[in-house]
């Protein structure tokens, strides 16, 4: 879990600055596939 949160975070700070949520929606429907 702590690791997922260190590439977690650095994504949600892209997506931000990007203005877009859709990548961090994705990556999290990822993740929820995969466990």
């Amino acid at each position: 879990m702590v690791a997922a949160q260190w590439v977690v975070r650095p994504l949600v700070a892209v997506d931000a600055q990007a203005g877009s949520g859709i990548g961090v929606f994705s990556y999290f429907e990822l993740l929820s596939s995969t466990f």
